[in-house]
């Protein structure tokens, strides 16, 4: 290993991590750290983690086989078990974590050492993985936790936060693909880091990056940069979040609905007061493959905890929406969706204007999903509008933020200006700003 990586490996520090561009060799690294653990002391078990099950094994199973058999180490792989035994008794198991439930399933294991891979590409969950799942598992040995990535798409989460100092108590370290020695296409040679720098400059011509190109920046200088012109939503997590509902005030409630299968079904509840210009959410549901019969009783949860005045679903869901009519009275209005590009940059607009908050209180459910979405979904073409409409980028599902828009395209009126208004100073143009200063005097005046 070059001098870099071997600062990362015999850094002494519990909390460590990565950021590294493609081909800077954070997995080769990660590989030489776990076997220098379990081959210095018998009986020591490590654990390393991927976005996947089937992605652990991509990445780290053929190099870890390759640098095992170089070296001359004797260990048992067993691959339908995805681990690697050694004679002295100590272990490297391969992991992924999904979801929510393959997080739950590390709890009660213990680990010397935990290595998660890709760090970046993981979903909102991530911050459970690691603070409430996988630091207990360390307890018992006083382990360490490595987390090893490349910059990703988008500025948030928990990966972002340690790499860029904004969450403390994490020994962070970078290097280059200048400093990996193992890259087959140089390995082996006296002027591989001339090599590694040619190779970087090649890489910028051959796919013409400019050298503030947002790609270029991230996926080869290891640098994180948003690229915020294929950002679908204009969301702000310190604009567009708030902890609860504010006290003192009366709220309506609105459901908004997307009905899956395969996908999941998502509802989303948004409130709004005739006193305050915000609209906010107050939860969030997302679940895969609920029977008609299983959506319907969610629905009427939700609908007896908050007894929305107007509920709004897509139409696929309809012999769902006619069953609710029929046996309990409940009418869900059909979403409108033939015009839902214009619909989404007109949310968009809002949530720049910070007229749109997300309660973060309310973890129990799948607020933070929604806040991944509305954070990472882009275009395909951001000058033709052109969306892909059933996952984000990194594989997220789109049905929290449908369900989002449906809710708030039924209350879209509240944002659009009024008709102006006469005064004591004669006719002025009304903007929204003024209808709202003046509908909160209103509110306050007959509280008074």
């Amino acid at each position: 290993l070059t001098k870099p990586k071997v600062k990362f490996v015999l850094d002494k520090s519990k909390q460590k991590a990565a950021l590294v561009p493609r081909r800077g060799g954070k997995t080769i690294s990660g590989i030489y750290y776990m076997l220098s653990i379990c081959l210095k002391k018998s009986y020591q078990s490590c654990i390393y983690l991927g976005p996947t099950l089937k992605q652990s094994k991509q990445i780290i199973w053929d190099d870890l086989s390759k640098i095992v058999n170089s070296l001359g180490i004797t260990a048992k792989f067993n691959k339908p078990e995805c681990s690697i035994y050694f004679q002295n008794g100590s272990k490297i198991i391969l992991v992924g974590a999904k979801d929510d439930g393959s997080v739950d399933r590390l709890r009660g294991l213990r680990f010397h050492l935990a290595i998660i891979d890709e760090s970046a590409s993981f979903g909102p969950y991530f911050e459970k993985l690691i603070i409430d799942a996988l630091t207990p598992c360390l307890l018992d040995y006083a382990g360490t936790v490595c987390l090893l990535g490349t910059p990703g798409l988008i500025c948030w989460g928990l990966f972002w936060e340690i790499t860029t100092g904004k969450r403390p108590g994490w020994s962070v370290h970078s290097w280059l693909q200048t400093d990996n020695s193992k890259f087959p296409i140089w390995s082996g040679k006296r002027n591989w880091k001339n090599l590694a720098k040619e190779w970087i400059e090649e890489q910028k011509r051959a796919k013409q990056f400019k050298d503030n190109s947002p790609t270029f920046l991230r996926e080869y200088l290891g640098q994180w940069v948003e690229n915020s012109e294929y950002l679908v939503y204009n969301f702000n997590f310190s604009k567009n979040t708030i902890d609860s509902l504010p006290v003192g005030t009366n709220y309506e409630y609105v459901f908004g609905i997307d009905f899956g299968f395969i996908n999941p079904s998502a509802l989303i509840v948004l409130a709004h007061s005739n006193t305050d210009p915000n609209l906010y959410v107050v939860d969030a549901v997302q679940k895969a493959k609920l029977t008609p019969s299983e959506i319907i009783e969610l629905i009427m949860i939700y609908k007896n905890k908050y007894q929305p005045y107007v509920m709004v679903g897509d139409t696929s869901g309809i012999a769902i929406i006619e069953e609710l009519k029929k046996k309990f009275g409940v009418n869900i209005k059909g979403a409108e969706k033939k015009n839902k590009v214009s619909n989404i940059l007109f949310l968009s607009d809002q949530l720049g204007k910070g007229l749109l908050k997300i309660c973060t209180n309310n973890h129990l459910n799948d607020i933070d999903k929604l806040i991944k979405e509305l954070s990472s979904t882009q275009w395909k073409d951001p000058k033709k509008y052109i969306l892909d409409t059933s996952v984000a980028t990194d594989g997220t599902h789109l049905d929290l933020s449908d369900a989002l828009l449906y809710g708030f395209n039924a209350l879209r009126h509240r944002y659009v200006a009024p008709e102006p208004v006469k005064t004591k100073d004669g006719l002025i143009k009304s903007n929204m700003s003024d209808y709202w200063n003046r509908k909160i005097a209103e509110g306050k005046a007959q509280e008074d």
